[in-house]
């Protein structure tokens, strides 16, 4: 049975709504009890099919709870005294005496099983919250701590555990360390995955603030919003699927997918009504209850019912922050050991997330296994160090905590599942699916082999997606007794072989008293030489010790890994060991590792942002043990070291490249074997335009501005639709006026450069305003204050300079030359200069330079300003006389280094200090300091990028201006 199931809504009229219960008294007959000697074999699941009765529950020692009494069974009989449960200390210790209200999930044999204990539940005087676990086990609500007894002596009540309501949440890289960037590669040969058509539900503070990163992908939400929560909802959903639209370094893993939001665990509870009405499949959970000694790591009630609804839901995944009690000491194991919280993060079936540094090194708040059982959490690490992610003002929070590595992994499963559904049409892949593969492909961290801090590794998105193209996996059902076999052939050179069985499993029991495992298969690996290898275990009572080969009775996930396989013929056996309620689902995946090194970023093809941090990143099989060589070139150009010896467990480098505007490729040697990687096409570097600022007009209309960028040929104008952002224009120019929006609508805009070669660089910061009419704060154009307005020979040149206030909304000025023509002045623009625009509060100075002044002439000059609106006003007249000898006085002011570095440095030759003004090659005037006589160095202002300046003093001969380079 190879093939994958196809998506089917579940029927809703199977499901049982807990939370429209209704305790009326109500009597019928309950379903039997029956002994069956030898368990539940192939042959009675059989008999008990043809007569139409289903397991509803198995009790232990072959006692099982039927949905009517069977015919014909050989030496069936009917129990009738099964041991009454115990009322737990933990239940006990939280009331003050036996008439105290405690809150517990009643532990049910079956999801029907309320409709046979209304009666009971209204004498005990049972009050249900109106929230349960939709298609789960359990009942949740109060009841007096001295009624307990007459419900636990009910066959349909197994169990009451304490109800642990205090949920709180647990707080670029991160697509990085998880191996993300090839999945969201669209250069040929590569996926372009982001999320499209997936679903993805965020259980945690309630409703989002409306971040333009999320736009309108939130297909269904809560209204309900936790205001102690903070940033936590938007930042966990950001990390998941935000698109960058504010700030485009800031993008999630999964961008296009869509949202359902609910408040923390209501999202679990409700996941198969969200799968049957908008296409639900996989969970992130970054909350859970507080953490205590006295219940850690224990399965009570909820988690229970989550792995019987993850059972028989097989589409959907809960994926769970595993905790951030890594620096609690219970017992006597070691420090930061068996602390996870008694959530859903104990489940069998849910996949629980630990936390590592962008550095691969755990954060030590990270909760470790093992849970109360033994079993091994978290399965998996993700990034959720220092990540940053939505805040709920339209920007951006830094965090950390295994908050912040869940949804990480949970959009990765994401990716994984729409790749899968891309290649199979129709069909959904399940989420144990997904689990097994993320946990097989994971690279292994910290003790060989899994453990009890990283489990079985951090994710590892590029090698998962591997195995579900080359369909490295099986979906088989054995029945108990039954064994399944599998073939792998293995090539010489092959660096390891991993093999992982993972079967859904029944909800165990809650006593906490044995194990939870209800179903048990057993994973062998066989070597062409005959030997058998056993999966790896761990020791529950000293978790700090390496794993070990052995049969695992504990977990519901076992792994065979074998380090330089012999070539040769292996044999995969799976045994169905003890399958209590009959034929049961597993799925095996496998990988033969071969030698490989992997560069992952830069991948091939991207622009980076010359203004930002950039890094090169690679994966490497495990066979890959040596120092590691990292070099870049230009195209066409003669490799060079980066780093000679970086450190062999290190997978990724900060790097600066040398100069924008050009093309490099980037490779990554491994020192030892000599393999290599590098860049599938060369990538560009191109600076991201910076101050671009946003000015209203009261007409509506969103006037532009920002900063050139250096080389660039054009620039796109992006706008934001609502989802994403969409080029709205292209323009030469650095400014841009949008027009046409309606009174008080919200809109965001971003600008990118394009390069030479034609490639669209990183976007800018988005800026965010809001359109006016006549409103305040938008700008109505008036006449510009002119403060005065000078012409000065300034041989061989002409200075022109001004002074103007209230500018606001003002776009540039033209410096208007004028020679007699009769009796008239003929007038023609020589110069353009930008405005400073703003909100001016203090006067603002201009000038600009009339390099081709006619000589021996009287030469009038003016100004006009021209609005963003084009209105334009016109300055007086000023005239200047030029002389006939256009020679150069002697200068006092020379540079003593051109082009300048991080400090300018000034001569002053003349014997008195000097006020200088610098200015861009327009003639604005960007900062002003004073020069002593004689050396001067100047720190060069951080916000001026490299270019082309001018700096201007009046010297002791007259106004002097010297040209310079940064």
């Amino acid at each position: 049975m190879n093939m994958p199931r196809k998506w089917l809504a579940p029927s809703l009229c199977a499901a049982l709504l807990l939370g429209a219960i209704t305790l009326s008294a109500q009597k019928s007959t309950p379903p039997p009890v029956v002994h069956l000697p030898g368990g539940l074999t192939a042959e009675v699941e059989q008999r008990l099919a043809q007569q139409g009765i289903q397991v509803l529950y198995a009790y232990g020692q072959d006692h099982y709870l039927l949905s009517d009494r069977p015919s014909s069974v050989p030496n069936s009989q009917k129990t009738v005294h099964l041991p009454q449960p115990r009322i737990s200390s933990e239940l006990i210790a939280s009331a003050g005496d036996e008439q105290t209200r405690v809150a517990v999930d009643l532990v049910l044999t079956h999801p029907s099983a309320t409709d046979h204990l209304g009666d009971v539940l209204a004498k005990a005087q049972f009050e249900p919250d109106a929230q349960q676990v939709d298609r789960g086990t359990t009942l949740r609500g109060t009841v007096a701590l001295n009624r307990l007894p007459n419900l636990l002596a009910h066959p349909f009540v197994v169990d009451a555990t304490p109800a642990l309501n205090d949920e709180q949440p647990y707080n670029f890289e991160c697509r990085i360390g998880h191996g993300l960037t090839p999945l969201n590669s669209g250069i040929p040969g590569a996926p372009a995955l982001n999320g499209d058509g997936i679903v993805i539900g965020v259980g945690d503070g309630g409703s989002l603030s409306g971040h333009p990163d999320v736009g309108d992908r939130v297909v269904h939400s809560t209204s309900t919003y936790l205001t102690s929560w903070g940033n936590h909802p938007d930042m966990v959903t950001g990390i998941i699927g935000g698109a960058g639209n504010v700030d485009p370094r800031q993008r999630g893993a999964a961008c296009e997918a869509e949202f359902v939001i609910d408040v923390s665990s209501g999202i679990v509870y409700r996941a198969p009504t969200y799968f049957a009405d908008y296409g639900l499949t996989i969970t992130n959970n970054s909350y859970g209850p507080s953490f205590s000694c006295v219940n850690r790591g224990r399965y009570y009630g909820a988690a229970a019912s989550i792995d019987n609804q993850l059972f028989d839901t097989p589409e959907l995944m809960h994926v769970y922050a595993v905790g951030n009690s890594g620096r609690y000491r219970c017992d006597s194991l070691e420090l930061g050991y068996g602390t996870v919280p008694a959530g859903g993060q104990v489940g069998k079936n849910s996949l629980a997330v630990g936390n590592i540094s962008f550095e691969r090194d755990r954060y030590r708040s990270s909760t470790a296994g093992p849970t109360h059982d033994g079993r091994l959490k978290p399965e998996i690490v993700g990034v959720g160090k220092s990540v940053t992610s939505l805040d709920r003002t339209q920007g951006y929070s830094t965090g950390n905590g295994t908050s912040f590595s869940a949804p990480g992994v949970a959009a990765a499963l994401g990716l994984l599942s729409q790749r899968y559904q891309q290649l199979h049409p129709g069909i959904l892949p399940d989420g144990a699916l997904l689990k097994t593969l993320a946990c097989n492909t994971a690279e292994d961290l910290g003790n060989p082999g899994p453990d009890y801090i990283f489990g079985f590794g951090v994710i590892n998105s590029t090698q998962a997606l591997r195995a579900v193209e080359e369909q490295r996996y099986e979906i088989n059902t054995l029945s108990q007794g039954a064994t399944a076999t599998k073939a792998l052939s293995v090539t010489a050179g092959t660096e390891q072989l991993k093999v992982m069985l993972y079967w859904p499993d029944k909800a165990g029991p809650t006593t906490n008293d044995r194990r939870t495992l209800v179903n048990d298969f057993d994973l062998k690996l066989v070597t062409p030489t005959g030997d058998t290898l056993q999966p790896w275990i761990l020791d529950p009572v000293q978790p700090q010790l390496d794993a070990v080969r052995g049969r695992d009775t504990l977990n519901n996930i076992e792994q065979v890994t074998l380090s330089a396989p012999p070539a040769g013929n292996y044999t995969v056996l799976i045994e169905a060991t003890t399958l209590p309620l009959g034929q049961t689902d597993y799925y095996l995946t496998w990988t033969s590792e071969q030698p490989e090194v992997m560069l992952t970023c830069p991948y091939g093809g991207e622009v980076l942002d010359a203004n930002a941090n950039n890094y090169i990143a690679w994966t490497a099989s495990s066979g890959q043990t040596g120092t590691w060589l990292v070099e870049q070139r230009e195209v066409g150009g003669n490799w060079q070291t980066i780093e000679a010896n970086v450190a062999t467990e290190v997978r990724h480098l900060a790097w600066t490249p040398p100069t924008s505007n050009a093309a490099y490729e980037v490779r990554v040697t491994n020192n030892s074997t000599g393999l290599a990687d590098m860049t599938n096409e060369a990538v560009e570097v191109l600076g991201s335009p910076q101050g671009v600022t946003a000015i209203e007009g009261c007409d509506g209309s969103l006037h532009l501005r920002w900063n050139a960028v250096t080389d660039a040929t054009q620039y796109s104008v992006y706008a934001f639709d609502g989802n994403q952002m969409i080029s709205e224009q292209v323009v030469v120019d650095t400014q841009y006026l949008s027009v046409g929006h309606a009174a008080g609508t919200e809109l965001l805009y971003a600008v990118a450069a394009h390069s030479p070669s034609g490639k669209t660089g990183m976007r800018s910061i988005g800026v965010i305003d809001t359109a006016s009419h006549n409103g305040s704060g938008c700008y109505d154009p008036l006449p510009v204050e002119w403060v005065g307005v000078q012409a000065v020979e300034l041989a061989p040149d002409v200075r022109i300079s001004w002074q103007v206030a209230s500018e606001r909304g003002s776009s540039h000025y033209l410096v208007q030359r004028g020679l007699p023509l009769g009796d008239t002045l003929g007038w023609e623009t020589v110069i353009r200069v930008e405005s400073q625009a703003g909100d001016a509060q203090d006067v603002r100075e201009y000038q600009a330079y009339d390099r081709n002044a006619p000589e021996a002439a009287v030469i009038y000059y003016r100004v006009s300003q021209v609005d963003l609106d084009g209105a334009s006003d016109l300055s007086e007249v000023v005239s200047v006389q030029r002389s006939t000898s256009q020679t150069r006085t002697p200068q006092a002011l020379t540079l003593s280094q051109n082009p300048v570095g991080e400090v300018l440095r000034v001569h002053n030759r003349s014997d008195q200090a000097m006020i200088a003004s610098l200015m861009d090659f327009s003639g604005r005037v960007l900062k002003t300091f004073e020069l002593a006589s004689g050396a001067n160095a100047i720190q060069w202002p951080s916000r001026y990028t490299s270019g082309m300046y001018l700096l201007s003093v009046e010297g002791p001969n007259g106004p002097e201006t010297l040209r310079l380079v940064k």
